[in-house]
């Protein structure tokens, strides 16, 4: 009995006019802009996601609405969210906060 096995893969293309096509140059992409608002909306998730806060449904309107606040109001809350702490070295999740009284 002769078995053949079939081939797999080849190396060697089976037709000459098979090639790789060349990376795509970036220059020639179709210009894509996404409104500064959604940037915002964007890395405010991504910033509270990080940190262990996970936005419940209910705060997508939160959300949207600072995401209409200008750039530099953006960019502090950004930096108050992430300031002093290492986002990798995050080991349990921020969702409540305790309140001490001094007294």
């Amino acid at each position: 009995m002769h078995t053949t096995t079939p081939r797999l893969h080849s190396l060697t293309p089976e037709r000459q006019d098979d090639w790789l096509l060349p990376p795509p140059n970036p220059a020639d992409r179709l210009p894509c802009h996404v409104d500064p608002r959604d940037l915002r909306r964007l890395e405010l998730n991504a910033i509270l996601t990080t940190a262990g806060i996970a936005p419940s449904p209910g705060d997508r309107e939160a959300i949207d609405r600072i995401s209409a606040l200008p750039d530099d109001v953006h960019t502090a809350l950004c930096r108050w969210l992430t300031a002093g702490r290492d986002i990798d070295s995050v080991s349990e999740p921020v969702t409540t906060l305790t309140w001490r009284h001094a007294g």
